[in-house]
């Protein structure tokens, strides 16, 4: 289903597609928001998921979300786990489905009816992984998601209380009994239900989830991009001018969903938009705090900036170099209307100097 204008930004009570849709991604913005907050505030809270939070609060969320407004729970600064977490219960208590389909459930009910999370067999194992295989991208994402957060909610149970006793009750109170189990199992085994997703997590894990058969180390959406690029796509105002949002996000959704495929006929605008949107959304830098140290006291000195750069782990150089030989084609057949500083600038962050300094040098720092 492809991003298109609209108006109803209602998210909740609405089926999963359609509220993955309206948010924009893979995953429901209310669970995005309220678990990442959980995860990072809330997982040792005892009572976690049990104690009820504020109706009048949770309402006053469900509304802001459902209107289309920005909720961020660091940003306001909420201190009570309760209130995020039945945030949380109260979206996927008005969810009318999880799973895209009866027959899904169905196969789910008949090893779980039969079988205890403990007891489940190799086979069983193997049909689980066949039948998440066949879920939608926002079935599979959402699913993983919220079970890497029980994953976490069951690992800090020594804090928050939660033993594996109470860990089932709360998951069936939320689920119902078969699900609940489902839950169980994945947050033993994530593996079960694997995640595509590539924008917004650590290169590491980018490079696990979707292997790159051309270079172990540089992310896939990456070669897939500048290959298109290469392909005698240059232009005087490549990177600078910006790609349709609409376009660019439905392209992410794609890629996100395990989908490679660039049409030849893109526009190359939605490409340099979609490089710059992954390079933004790292959580985590290209340059180590090392190399950013070190490099205030070095920069202007190739050589010595060679060693830091060559010092980098080898995930962070290849993506920094492939990224770097990129960008230095683009502006070699510019005919001069494209500079360095200009794409430090257009990167931002620690980029607007860095990567100025090593488009400059690329020669002696690549070897190009």
């Amino acid at each position: 289903k492809l991003l298109m204008e609209h108006t109803d930004t209602t998210v909740f009570g609405v089926s999963l597609e359609e509220a993955c849709f309206r948010c924009c991604s893979l995953i429901p913005t209310p669970l995005v928001q309220a678990v990442s907050w959980l995860n990072a505030k809330g997982v040792d809270e005892e009572g976690l998921y049990r104690v009820n939070g504020c109706h009048q609060t949770i309402q006053a969320y469900k509304a802001r979300f459902d209107k289309g407004l920005k909720v961020d729970f660091f940003a306001e600064d909420e201190r009570l786990a309760e209130n995020v977490a039945g945030l949380v219960v109260r979206y996927l208590h008005d969810l009318p489905h999880l799973f895209h389909s009866k027959e899904t459930y169905d196969r789910l009910a008949k090893i779980f009816d039969e079988t205890e999370v403990d007891s489940i067999t190799t086979e069983q194992r193997d049909e689980i992984r066949e039948l998440v295989k066949s879920f939608p991208p926002e079935n599979r994402e959402t699913i993983h998601f919220l079970a890497a957060h029980f994953q976490l909610v069951s690992q800090h149970s020594k804090n928050n209380k939660m033993d594996n006793y109470a860990f089932q009750t709360t998951l069936s109170i939320m689920f119902g009994k078969t699900i609940a189990k489902f839950f169980m199992l994945l947050s033993q085994d994530l593996e079960l239900c694997p995640s595509m997703i590539v924008f917004g997590v650590p290169l590491d894990v980018c490079l696990q989830r979707v292997p790159n058969p051309i270079n172990a180390h540089v992310p896939l959406v990456l070669e897939a991009c500048f290959q298109f690029i290469e392909d005698d796509r240059y232009s005087d105002d490549l990177y600078i001018s910006r790609g349709s949002w609409i376009a660019t996000q439905n392209l992410k959704r794609q890629i996100d969903s395990g989908d490679y495929y660039i049409d030849k006929w893109s526009d190359v605008d939605v490409i340099t938009s979609l490089v710059r949107m992954y390079i933004h959304d790292l959580p985590h830098s290209l340059y180590t705090s090392q190399f950013k140290t070190e490099f205030d006291t070095v920069k202007g000195k190739a050589e010595e900036v060679r060693r830091l750069v060559d010092e980098l782990p080898s995930d962070h150089y290849e993506t920094l170099k492939r990224l770097v030989v990129h960008l230095y084609r683009v502006i070699q057949h510019s005919d001069g209307n494209l500079q360095e500083f200009q794409f430090g600038h257009l990167f931002g962050g620690y980029h607007r100097e860095a990567l100025t300094f090593l488009l400059q040098n690329a020669k002696v720092l690549f070897d190009l």
